[in-house]
């Protein structure tokens, strides 16, 4: 994943049983009744966007989508199944 200094960001997922692809959006921080909740938009489904909840603790950074705050193809068969993303940032290089 590489996340440029306005948000932008481009992740490829590198599958094991099918060829890499590249997924692109935007993260920033969203204020909602006056606390500040980690989102991302996805370049794919721009319409809608998914608030995760965050925690830092000096090192690592992890990002959780929770329920549906993601799709995959699981078994390749074309069509995406709802799923939970979680991100883990080890920021101690």
């Amino acid at each position: 994943m590489s996340v440029q200094s306005d948000g932008r960001f481009t992740m490829t997922i590198d599958p094991i049983d099918r060829n890499a692809y590249t997924i692109t959006g935007e993260m920033f921080w969203e204020e909602w009744q006056k606390t500040y909740y980690f989102a991302i938009v996805w370049d794919s489904d721009s319409d809608d966007w998914d608030t995760y909840g965050h925690t830092f603790d000096g090192t690592t950074l992890s990002l959780n989508g929770g329920t549906d705050s993601g799709e995959y193809d699981f078994n390749n068969d074309g069509d995406m199944t709802s799923c939970t993303v979680h991100f883990i940032f080890d920021l101690s290089n």
